[in-house]
């Protein structure tokens, strides 16, 4: 499924890259006559002017129950504001494959998420008028997200411990973007943010509890082991910051964003 994301970001940052000979031709009186038009147009009043999308990013990425929105507003012709929110958790632990542990109970995932950004879009290269065409713009955002489990881990005698692990990931991030939003027809749009470089800070802690002697450092490693191959940008975190003896990391990285959302213009 990240594959397939991916081939489908690059595919269509491809076309909105293509040179298209219709739009060529037409660009300079479509120009004209937009910038003539005073905002807000008359005619539209607010219809037009928003846009509801759905962020298909962690949906696709992470977890089928992550569910994220955001709304957009067109301030004037070339500039817009947003807002995203929602749902968002890690993936099950039942899935990660740990070497000697078994998830016995994934008691409980939950989390949310919020971002904020302002585009400007490119009035002498888009023919239309936000939200259709390439633009750039800033961000920030923030994503948390808990954990509760309880594992059987094999000990060092050979015997199985149950253990409870429990925790909590976050990350603030600031930057800019570059994306590229697609309206199909009147009301349909395709999002793409392309570039998202910024900078985040990350912060992780996990408690373990067992029943009995366990090498709690190892059970430590082989899950955030699992969780690099699964959370995007958790590797530079492990690699920039160490655990604290409370098993608290705190630390600051160069991060990335990209997202896909579709929406519909109203």
């Amino acid at each position: 499924m990240k594959n397939m994301l991916i081939v489908l970001v690059v595919a269509l940052a491809t076309a909105c890259m293509l040179p298209n000979d219709v739009s060529a031709q037409t660009s300079s009186i479509l120009r004209v006559d937009t910038e003539r038009v005073p905002w807000p147009v008359d005619s539209l009043g607010n219809k037009g002017r928003n846009v509801i999308k759905w962020n298909l990013t962690p949906f696709l990425l992470w977890d089928k129950a992550n569910f994220n929105f955001s709304y957009e507003r067109i301030l004037r012709s070339h500039s817009s504001v947003s807002v995203n929110a929602g749902y968002f958790r890690l993936p099950e632990f039942a899935s990660l494959n740990l070497d000697s542990v078994d998830v016995t109970n994934d008691k409980s995932r939950n989390g949310f998420s919020v971002a904020f950004d302002y585009r400007r879009y490119f009035a002498k290269r888009n023919t239309r008028w936000a939200p259709d065409g390439a633009y750039w713009g800033v961000w920030t955002s923030y994503h948390q997200t808990y954990f509760d489990n309880e594992l059987n881990a094999l000990n060092s005698n050979g015997d199985y411990i149950n253990v409870k692990t429990k925790g909590k990931f976050g990350i603030y991030a600031i930057g800019a973007e570059f994306g590229y939003q697609f309206l199909i027809g009147e009301h349909f749009t395709i999002d793409l943010v392309l570039v998202g470089a910024g900078f985040a800070r990350y912060s992780f802690s996990v408690s373990l509890e067992s029943d009995g002697e366990i090498g709690e450092t190892e059970i430590l490693d082989r899950i955030i082991e699992k969780l690099v191959e699964k959370i995007p940008g958790f590797d530079e975190l492990i690699d920039t910051g160490e655990l604290d003896g409370s098993g608290k990391l705190n630390t600051s990285a160069i991060g990335l964003r990209f997202m896909l959302q579709i929406g519909y213009r109203f």
